[in-house]
């Protein structure tokens, strides 16, 4: 069994305080500009309980790796065949420039270098197995992140 994308997001969370206390390198923004990262993480996570919220009305699972009973294309899925994932790097964005130092700043795109390759690429074989031609017109349609 394998862990889930909030476990990592909490692993995530860790690093960026723990870079935050043991190497902040250089402090660049101060309070109350710091302040910015509580809208960003707000935002960040109004974006993911939308999509969660969107994958309830159409009858899905928000699980990766289990099987989706339906394609969800519409709402923020519009822009980004991720936005789920968008949320959670959002708001580490949010947190990190809540931290106001440089070096939690490099954990949101690495998490999602590695949920890219831990999860979504994953996830869209299994998508386009299970949809077909659905999927694969979606996904030329649109992004894989925004």
């Amino acid at each position: 069994m394998r862990p889930l994308p909030p476990f990592y997001f909490l692993i995530a969370i860790g690093i960026i305080i723990a870079l935050h206390l043991l190497l902040p390198i250089h402090q660049w923004l101060d309070w109350p500009w710091t302040s910015i990262g509580i809208f960003i993480g707000l935002s960040g996570f109004s974006l993911t309980m939308f999509c969660v919220l969107s994958f309830t009305k159409h009858g899905t699972t928000v699980r990766p790796f289990e099987h989706s009973e339906a394609l969800v294309t519409d709402g923020f899925y519009r822009y980004s065949r991720n936005p789920m994932y968008v949320g959670l790097v959002t708001m580490l964005t949010g947190i990190a420039v809540g931290m106001g130092t440089v070096t939690p700043l490099v954990v949101p795109p690495t998490f999602a270098v590695f949920i890219t390759y831990a999860f979504i690429v994953k996830e869209e074989k299994m998508l386009a197995e299970r949809f077909g031609e659905e999927y694969e017109v979606f996904r030329k349609r649109v992004r894989r992140w925004f």
